[in-house]
Protein backbone atom coordinates (compact mmCIF):
# COMPACT_ATOMS: atom_id res chain seq x y z
CA UNK A 1 0.00 0.00 0.00
CA UNK A 2 2.88 2.27 0.88
CA UNK A 3 5.42 3.17 -1.36
CA UNK A 4 8.19 5.29 0.01
CA UNK A 5 10.94 7.21 -1.84
CA UNK A 6 13.27 8.38 1.14
CA UNK A 7 16.54 11.01 0.20
CA UNK A 8 17.76 10.94 4.00
CA UNK A 9 14.03 11.75 4.81
CA UNK A 10 14.89 10.63 8.60
CA UNK A 11 16.13 13.49 10.86
CA UNK A 12 18.25 10.81 12.67
CA UNK A 13 20.44 10.49 9.02
CA UNK A 14 22.97 12.63 7.55
CA UNK A 15 22.27 15.29 4.72
CA UNK A 16 22.81 13.89 1.89
CA UNK A 17 24.18 15.53 -1.37
CA UNK A 18 21.43 14.75 -3.89
CA UNK A 19 22.14 14.48 -7.75
CA UNK A 20 20.20 15.28 -10.93
CA UNK A 21 19.59 11.56 -10.83
CA UNK A 22 18.49 11.25 -7.58
CA UNK A 23 15.72 13.78 -8.44
CA UNK A 24 15.33 12.26 -11.81
CA UNK A 25 14.75 8.10 -9.99
CA UNK A 26 12.08 10.11 -7.23
CA UNK A 27 10.13 11.58 -10.07
CA UNK A 28 8.77 8.81 -11.20
CA UNK A 29 5.47 8.86 -8.96
CA UNK A 30 5.03 13.00 -9.55
CA UNK A 31 5.03 12.54 -13.13
CA UNK A 32 6.96 10.24 -16.45
CA UNK A 33 8.17 13.92 -18.41
CA UNK A 34 10.19 15.22 -15.07
CA UNK A 35 12.82 17.05 -16.81
CA UNK A 36 15.57 19.67 -15.86
CA UNK A 37 15.19 22.37 -18.65
CA UNK A 38 17.72 25.17 -18.10
CA UNK A 39 20.78 24.98 -17.54
CA UNK A 40 21.71 21.65 -19.47
CA UNK A 41 21.84 19.07 -16.92
CA UNK A 42 24.76 15.98 -16.09
CA UNK A 43 23.12 13.33 -13.99
CA UNK A 44 25.95 13.22 -11.46
CA UNK A 45 25.51 17.40 -11.22
CA UNK A 46 25.22 18.23 -7.37
CA UNK A 47 21.18 19.84 -7.44
CA UNK A 48 20.62 19.72 -3.86
CA UNK A 49 21.82 18.94 -0.02
CA UNK A 50 19.40 17.86 2.47
CA UNK A 51 16.86 15.68 2.93
CA UNK A 52 13.69 14.63 0.75
CA UNK A 53 11.26 12.15 1.25
CA UNK A 54 7.77 11.01 -1.39
CA UNK A 55 5.48 8.47 0.02
CA UNK A 56 2.86 7.25 -1.88
CA UNK A 57 0.00 6.43 0.32
CA UNK A 58 -3.43 4.83 0.04
CA UNK A 59 -4.33 4.95 -3.51
CA UNK A 60 -4.78 8.58 -4.68
CA UNK A 61 -2.75 9.74 -1.72
CA UNK A 62 1.26 11.67 -1.70
CA UNK A 63 3.05 13.06 0.75
CA UNK A 64 6.74 15.22 -0.10
CA UNK A 65 8.53 16.57 2.54
CA UNK A 66 11.62 18.78 1.78
CA UNK A 67 14.22 20.42 4.09
CA UNK A 68 16.65 21.33 1.49
CA UNK A 69 19.72 23.79 0.69
CA UNK A 70 19.53 24.55 -3.40
CA UNK A 71 23.63 23.92 -4.79
CA UNK A 72 22.72 25.77 -7.74
CA UNK A 73 19.90 27.82 -10.21
CA UNK A 74 18.01 25.47 -12.09
CA UNK A 75 14.51 25.04 -13.47
CA UNK A 76 12.88 21.91 -13.84
CA UNK A 77 9.06 20.88 -15.41
CA UNK A 78 6.60 17.74 -15.12
CA UNK A 79 3.03 17.39 -16.58
CA UNK A 80 0.91 17.22 -13.57
CA UNK A 81 -2.08 14.63 -13.45
CA UNK A 82 -5.36 16.29 -12.16
CA UNK A 83 -5.47 16.19 -8.65
CA UNK A 84 -5.94 18.36 -5.49
CA UNK A 85 -2.60 19.85 -4.17
CA UNK A 86 -1.88 21.39 -0.58
CA UNK A 87 1.78 23.06 0.07
CA UNK A 88 2.80 24.11 3.70
CA UNK A 89 5.83 25.94 3.60
CA UNK A 90 7.77 26.06 7.00
CA UNK A 91 11.31 28.01 6.26
CA UNK A 92 12.38 29.60 3.38
CA UNK A 93 10.90 30.47 -0.41
CA UNK A 94 9.41 28.46 -3.22
CA UNK A 95 9.06 29.88 -6.70
CA UNK A 96 6.22 27.85 -8.90
CA UNK A 97 3.51 28.12 -11.49
CA UNK A 98 1.04 25.82 -12.71
CA UNK A 99 0.55 26.61 -16.49
CA UNK A 100 0.94 30.41 -16.38
CA UNK A 101 0.14 30.95 -13.02
CA UNK A 102 2.65 31.90 -11.09
CA UNK A 103 2.75 31.27 -6.89
CA UNK A 104 5.62 32.46 -4.40
CA UNK A 105 5.57 31.33 -0.98
CA UNK A 106 7.90 32.64 1.47
CA UNK A 107 7.44 31.81 5.68
CA UNK A 108 9.67 33.10 8.60
CA UNK A 109 12.72 33.12 7.43
CA UNK A 110 12.52 35.20 4.48
CA UNK A 111 9.88 37.14 5.73
CA UNK A 112 10.28 38.06 9.28
CA UNK A 113 7.53 37.63 10.97
CA UNK A 114 4.57 36.13 8.93
CA UNK A 115 5.35 32.54 10.03
CA UNK A 116 4.36 29.83 7.76
CA UNK A 117 2.50 30.19 4.41
CA UNK A 118 0.29 27.81 2.22
CA UNK A 119 -1.65 27.22 -0.93
CA UNK A 120 -4.32 25.21 -2.10
CA UNK A 121 -4.10 24.25 -5.87
CA UNK A 122 -7.19 22.52 -7.92
CA UNK A 123 -5.54 21.04 -11.03
CA UNK A 124 -9.06 19.45 -12.92
CA UNK A 125 -6.90 19.07 -15.94
CA UNK A 126 -3.28 18.34 -16.98
CA UNK A 127 -1.06 20.92 -15.91
CA UNK A 128 2.36 22.01 -16.52
CA UNK A 129 4.26 22.59 -13.32
CA UNK A 130 7.37 24.67 -13.58
CA UNK A 131 9.79 25.07 -10.46
CA UNK A 132 13.31 27.32 -10.17
CA UNK A 133 15.78 26.70 -7.76
CA UNK A 134 17.96 29.43 -6.96
CA UNK A 135 21.75 28.62 -5.26
CA UNK A 136 21.99 29.37 -1.88
CA UNK A 137 18.23 29.04 -1.20
CA UNK A 138 16.65 27.07 1.31
CA UNK A 139 12.99 25.30 2.09
CA UNK A 140 11.42 23.11 4.53
CA UNK A 141 8.27 22.33 3.59
CA UNK A 142 5.79 19.59 3.04
CA UNK A 143 3.47 19.01 0.08
CA UNK A 144 0.30 16.58 -0.07
CA UNK A 145 -1.83 15.81 -3.21
CA UNK A 146 -4.87 13.67 -3.69
CA UNK A 147 -6.53 13.08 -6.84
CA UNK A 148 -10.18 13.04 -7.47
CA UNK A 149 -10.81 9.55 -6.68
CA UNK A 150 -9.63 10.24 -3.45
CA UNK A 151 -11.57 13.15 -2.91
CA UNK A 152 -14.76 11.60 -4.26
CA UNK A 153 -14.26 8.62 -2.12
CA UNK A 154 -13.63 11.09 1.58
CA UNK A 155 -17.47 12.39 0.12
CA UNK A 156 -15.99 15.58 -1.65
CA UNK A 157 -18.19 14.82 -4.65
CA UNK A 158 -19.82 16.46 -6.58
CA UNK A 159 -17.79 19.60 -7.34
CA UNK A 160 -20.54 22.33 -8.19
CA UNK A 161 -22.06 25.09 -7.00
CA UNK A 162 -20.03 25.63 -3.46
CA UNK A 163 -18.75 29.05 -4.53
CA UNK A 164 -15.73 27.45 -3.21
CA UNK A 165 -12.07 26.50 -4.89
CA UNK A 166 -13.78 22.96 -5.24
CA UNK A 167 -15.90 24.43 -8.22
CA UNK A 168 -12.68 24.70 -10.28
CA UNK A 169 -13.00 20.62 -11.05
CA UNK A 170 -16.49 21.72 -12.43
CA UNK A 171 -15.79 24.41 -14.01
CA UNK A 172 -12.64 22.90 -15.98
CA UNK A 173 -10.41 25.98 -14.54
CA UNK A 174 -6.94 25.93 -12.76
CA UNK A 175 -7.38 27.86 -9.34
CA UNK A 176 -5.54 28.71 -6.14
CA UNK A 177 -6.54 29.52 -3.12
CA UNK A 178 -3.76 30.99 -0.65
CA UNK A 179 -4.21 29.94 2.96
CA UNK A 180 -2.83 30.80 5.81
CA UNK A 181 -1.94 27.52 8.57
CA UNK A 182 -2.99 27.40 11.89
CA UNK A 183 -0.52 26.72 14.58
CA UNK A 184 -1.90 23.16 14.98
CA UNK A 185 -0.90 22.72 11.19
CA UNK A 186 2.45 23.41 11.81
CA UNK A 187 2.72 21.56 14.70
CA UNK A 188 1.39 18.30 12.28
CA UNK A 189 4.05 19.60 9.48
CA UNK A 190 6.70 19.91 12.07
CA UNK A 191 5.82 16.26 13.17
CA UNK A 192 6.15 15.17 9.32
CA UNK A 193 9.45 16.27 9.24
CA UNK A 194 10.44 14.34 12.49
CA UNK A 195 8.58 11.21 12.48
CA UNK A 196 9.23 8.86 15.66
CA UNK A 197 11.71 6.31 15.13
CA UNK A 198 8.49 3.61 14.60
CA UNK A 199 8.60 0.79 12.73
CA UNK A 200 8.23 1.12 8.84
CA UNK A 201 4.16 0.49 8.45
CA UNK A 202 3.06 2.31 11.87
CA UNK A 203 5.45 5.30 10.89
CA UNK A 204 3.58 5.41 7.51
CA UNK A 205 0.38 5.68 9.10
CA UNK A 206 1.50 8.03 11.71
CA UNK A 207 2.67 10.40 8.65
CA UNK A 208 -0.69 9.60 6.69
CA UNK A 209 -2.91 10.70 9.65
CA UNK A 210 -1.42 14.13 9.58
CA UNK A 211 -1.18 14.90 6.14
CA UNK A 212 -5.26 13.99 6.53
CA UNK A 213 -5.28 15.92 9.16
CA UNK A 214 -3.39 19.29 7.93
CA UNK A 215 -5.51 18.17 4.40
CA UNK A 216 -8.33 18.65 6.48
CA UNK A 217 -7.77 22.08 7.76
CA UNK A 218 -6.73 23.50 4.32
CA UNK A 219 -10.09 22.95 2.75
CA UNK A 220 -11.91 24.25 6.07
CA UNK A 221 -13.15 27.82 5.06
CA UNK A 222 -10.57 30.62 4.55
CA UNK A 223 -12.71 33.79 5.77
CA UNK A 224 -15.67 33.61 7.47
CA UNK A 225 -14.85 30.85 10.24
CA UNK A 226 -13.40 31.99 13.38
CA UNK A 227 -9.69 30.27 13.68
CA UNK A 228 -10.79 28.90 17.47
CA UNK A 229 -13.64 27.54 15.04
CA UNK A 230 -11.58 26.52 12.45
CA UNK A 231 -8.70 24.36 14.90
CA UNK A 232 -11.92 22.89 16.72
CA UNK A 233 -13.28 21.29 13.01
CA UNK A 234 -9.21 20.30 12.17
CA UNK A 235 -9.14 18.58 15.19
CA UNK A 236 -12.16 16.78 14.79
CA UNK A 237 -10.61 15.72 11.22
CA UNK A 238 -14.35 16.02 9.32
CA UNK A 239 -14.57 18.49 6.17
CA UNK A 240 -18.32 17.89 6.54
CA UNK A 241 -18.71 18.96 9.86
CA UNK A 242 -17.19 22.36 8.30
CA UNK A 243 -19.62 22.52 5.13
CA UNK A 244 -18.77 22.39 1.77
CA UNK A 245 -20.07 25.61 1.29
CA UNK A 246 -17.20 27.51 3.12
CA UNK A 247 -14.26 26.03 1.65
CA UNK A 248 -11.93 28.55 0.68
CA UNK A 249 -12.29 30.72 -2.73
CA UNK A 250 -9.98 30.79 -5.12
CA UNK A 251 -8.04 34.23 -5.96
CA UNK A 252 -9.04 36.23 -9.03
Amino acid sequence: MFERTDLSGDRTAPQQLIRNRDLLAMSNDIGPDYRIVAPRPTPEQPALRGRVSHVRMRPGLYLHSTDVLDLRTMAVQVSLARQLNVVLVLNGEIDVSFDARQLRLAAAQARRGRGAEGALIAMPEQTLFSRTFHEGRRERKISISVDLAWLADSGLEPFHATGSLLDAFADGRLAIARWRPSAKAIALAEQIHNPPPYAPPLRNLYLESRAIDILTEALLPATGVAPRAREAAAAEGSVADAGVAGLPRPEP
